[in-house]
């Protein structure tokens, strides 16, 4: 046979070079390199060209390693060690139909540090960032760390908590750190999962992009969907909600919990632990503080946990100025939760954070817009009209026997319409043959109630705000919530929303409502209104529509 490389080799082998220069400090050049790996070849022709290349690449056979690749490393002394060692890992990636596998050659590396004696020399730190993600990130994704975020990618705990302020960069830390599980040893299964799908595509979604910006790493995918990707090494990261019938039966190396605080702790007990059982899986809880009585509480102030707390004054990237910005915008107890990572909710709030969280249903999932199909069923609306400091919000609720399930949601861009809004709610009603509309006939509601029903909306119907009124319907919404006969698909700013309402008595006995300065609750009135809609007088049609 003929005793050269296949040319498609020489583009991905300078790609490696390149690599090892940069891994190695630049104290040798990537030309270098690669001109010493044409010589080592030339010199040891016999063991390189003693069989014909492999025809394409496969994983199994360049972990797999002979009797003259074993003579070959063992022939030389301990100075030849790195260029012996590199040389066998460089023969068994080469093949006619990719020419040269850069991440091959890191896959052989590790299998064969496996068989060898830990004191060799690595010249090019390959071998160590198998163990250290910091140095794989570094290396391989270009991702350069703060002191905090290597901290957590270093951590090798079986069990970590992760509760960070905002922007610390927690998505990509785990991100990185799921990557470095899946690429640093083969047949892993990494499994991403939270309160929702379009949660779990967030992080997911990270892992991707920092795969598929590395040329070496994206060479590594074998197969992607929107929610799998398989590497070559048989390892799988995957994305999915916390729900009860999707995750049952997986077995997992390591899962991912984001925003692990409003899963529900059924599932994290009796789901994702005993899928771990079996293979001595890992676990990584990670979420911005919400409710004590969790399982996401109980693990953050548990010694048997680690537990990485970030507060997001830590960030070097956010200035002591924007978080004064923020104290001053939000209400002292948001600010402490969302920024300062702590456990903590006004004690005049009228929806704890734990009633909230029982509401959230994994296997639920918003319909996406007005004009995807919906299913047959008993449907009730809910909207507020805001203008130019409030939204305007429109809730769509589905009537399951006693159960409400919050089926569709949108939020309309400030100072939107109220044209554009009947126009929406017009086309919800159409589309979702909508048993009840009420409005607020107070200010604005009774031309938008007059112009509804010119639209075509027979099933409207109106109601006065009143301090009455308003009890009258948060107090319903709130028992629906207490019987268990609420539930919605995950959704932040709706349930932080819900948590602000707070609550004081009149002198008349009445529970006054108010929602702290510089936030809103245009989403919570929304959901009120549907929910009202949906249980009080359900023998009228009404749309609950409120209007300011």
């Amino acid at each position: 046979m003929k005793k050269e490389i296949p040319r498609k080799a020489l583009e991905p082998l300078a790609q490696l070079c390149t690599l090892l220069s940069s891994a190695s400090g630049a104290s040798e050049d990537a030309s270098s390199i690669l001109r010493g790996f044409l010589e080592f070849m030339k010199a040891h022709s016999d063991f390189f060209f003693s069989q014909p290349w492999q025809e394409t690449y496969d994983f199994d056979q360049s972990a797999r390693f002979t009797e003259a690749d074993m003579s070959l490393i063992s022939e030389g002394g301990r100075d030849e060690f790195s260029e012996r060692f590199y040389a066998v890992c460089l023969k068994k990636n080469i093949s006619l139909r990719e020419g040269f596998h850069p991440l091959g050659f890191l896959w052989t590396l590790w299998a064969l540090d496996k068989k060898l004696s830990k004191d060799r020399v690595d010249k090019f730190r390959l071998r160590k960032a198998r163990e250290d993600a910091a140095l794989f990130a570094r290396t391989f994704l270009g991702w350069h760390p703060f002191a905090y975020q290597e901290r957590l990618v270093r951590d090798r705990s079986k069990r970590i908590v992760c509760c960070w302020g905002r922007q610390c960069g927690k998505t990509s830390t785990i991100a990185v750190k799921a990557i470095h599980f899946a690429y640093s040893s083969p047949n892993m299964n990494v499994l991403i999962a939270s309160p929702s799908l379009r949660q779990s595509m967030i992080m997911f979604d990270r892992v991707l992009g920092f795969i598929n910006g590395s040329p070496i790493l994206s060479t590594g995918v074998a197969r992607k969907t929107r929610t799998i990707i398989q590497l070559l090494n048989g390892s799988r990261i995957t994305a999915l909600p916390c729900s009860e019938n999707l995750l049952r039966g997986y077995s997992a190396d390591l899962v991912i919990c984001d925003e692990a605080a409003f899963m529900p702790e059924d599932v994290i007990v009796k789901v994702v632990f005993p899928m771990l059982s079996a293979t001595d899986g890992s676990a990584i809880f990670l979420s911005t503080p919400w409710g004590r009585d969790h399982f996401f509480y109980r693990a953050f102030i548990d010694p048997g946990y680690s537990v990485h707390h970030v507060k997001s004054t830590e960030c070097p990237l956010i200035k002591p100025e924007f978080l004064e910005e923020q104290r001053r915008n939000m209400p002292e107890e948001a600010f402490r939760m969302e920024y300062l990572g702590e456990f903590i909710e006004a004690a005049t709030c009228f929806f704890p954070q734990d009633l909230i969280r029982s509401c959230v249903d994994p296997d639920l999932e918003f319909v996406l817009g007005p004009e995807e199909s919906a299913p047959s069923g008993e449907y009730y609306a809910g909207a507020d009209f805001g203008k130019l400091e409030d939204y305007s919000v429109i809730t769509v609720l589905k009537r399951e026997g006693d159960l409400l399930k919050l089926v569709y949601l949108y939020e309309f861009p400030l100072g939107s319409s109220y044209s554009n809004v009947i126009g929406h709610l017009v086309r919800s009603n159409q589309r979702f043959q909508l048993r009840k509309v009420l409005i607020d006939q107070t200010g604005v509601g009774e031309p938008v109630l007059e112009e509804l029903k010119t639209q075509g909306v027979q099933n409207v119907e109106g109601l006065t705000f009143t301090v009455k009124t308003k009890e009258e319907l948060l107090t319903c919404l709130k028992l629906a919530m207490e019987q268990k006969r609420l539930k919605m698909p995950y959704h932040r700013r709706l349930c932080e929303q819900i948590n602000q309402q707070q609550y004081e008595y009149s002198k008349s006995g009445y529970l006054v409502f108010t929602h702290p300065a510089r936030t809103h609750d245009d989403q919570l009135w929304s959901l009120a209104l549907a929910c009202y809609a949906a249980t009080v007088g359900r023998e009228a049609p009404p749309i609950l529509v409120r209007l300011r």
